[in-house]
């Protein structure tokens, strides 16, 4: 006898440019976010939102619960990058050179919050603008350095409620 299951989750992705460089514009934007909701489909994943501020992404997809966050996020990364990269180096695409930093940040939502996740990456410039950001995601920036990547996660950590040791490995708070 087959077990049925029901799964409702959603999940907005973060990440930055490497080293925060102000290159998310234009022809590269627009190919960014169109490869992100194709990437997410991929991976039976629901784009719900794609959007960026300049330095960073964001992204919102309703789960497939047997898809894991690492290894959508690699692979999101990994196929922009390539992508994008392979075709400015054919003459397909002109601007800059894609590269990401190390990490991400993660956060799930419930249902009755869908709507304003949404709106919140569907409007990111003007939040921008307003100076009306959410903190987890919009102060903290991984850089590439062991240090940074350290202090950055113990924010994380400490705004979502859980604890590291200093070996990466989460304590439940």
């Amino acid at each position: 006898m087959a077990t049925k299951s029901y799964c409702e989750i959603y999940i907005h992705l973060v990440w930055r440019t490497k080293y925060s460089r102000r290159i998310l514009s234009g022809d590269l934007e627009l190919f960014v976010h169109q490869r992100l909701r194709e990437i997410g489909k991929e991976l039976d994943l629901t784009p719900l939102a794609v959007n960026s501020a300049w330095d960073h992404v964001h992204s919102f997809y309703r789960w497939h619960a047997s898809t894991a966050v690492e290894r959508a996020v690699r692979v999101m990364k990994s196929k922009t990058a390539v992508e994008w990269n392979k075709g400015l180096r054919n003459g397909e695409h002109r601007g800059e050179e894609l590269k990401w930093q190390v990490g991400y940040g993660a956060v799930s939502t419930w249902m009755e919050d869908m709507r304003v996740v949404q709106n919140y990456v569907d409007k990111q410039k003007e939040h921008h603008r307003d100076e009306e950001v959410w903190t987890p995601f919009e102060k903290v920036r991984f850089d590439e350095t062991p240090e940074a990547d350290d202090e950055a996660v113990t924010y994380l950590a400490a705004v979502s409620g859980a604890s590291w040791d200093g070996g990466g490995r989460r304590d439940a708070g």
